[in-house]
C-alpha cells in the first residue's frame, strides 16, 4: 500500500489467488520436504495491526472483500500493536509494512 500504491481491495483480491496457489502447490508437499522452515514470528500481527487498522476501514462497502476486511479487523481487536521500528532496516519483513 505504502510503496506500491496498491489499494487494500486489490491486495485482498490477489490474496485469494495466493492462498489457492499455496493450497495446490505448497501445502501438499510440505511433509515430503527434507527441510521445512516456518519463518513466522510471534510479533508480526502486532507490527501489522496499525497499518491494517488504517487502511482496511477504507475498503468500499460495495466491495466483495468488505466482509474479509471487517473480519481481519475484528480478529486484530485484541492484538497489542507494536512499533515497526522493531524491524531492522535490512529485514525482508519491511516489504510487508
Amino acid at each position: 500500500y505504502r510503496f506500491r500504491g496498491t489499494l487494500p481491495e486489490r491486495t485482498l483480491f490477489l490474496w485469494e489467488s495466493v492462498r489457492q496457489n499455496e493450497e495446490m502447490n505448497i501445502f501438499p508437499y510440505v511433509e515430503t520436504c527434507e527441510i521445512s522452515i516456518d519463518s513466522t514470528m510471534p510479533y508480526e500481527l502486532g507490527i501489522l495491526k496499525p497499518f491494517l487498522c488504517q487502511i482496511l476501514p477504507d475498503v468500499s462497502v460495495q466491495s466483495p472483500h468488505k466482509a474479509l476486511a471487517e473480519r481481519i479487523l475484528l480478529q486484530l481487536k485484541d492484538v497489542e500493536p507494536l512499533p515497526d521500528s522493531l524491524i531492522e532496516d535490512g529485514s525482508l519483513y519491511k516489504e510487508f509494512i
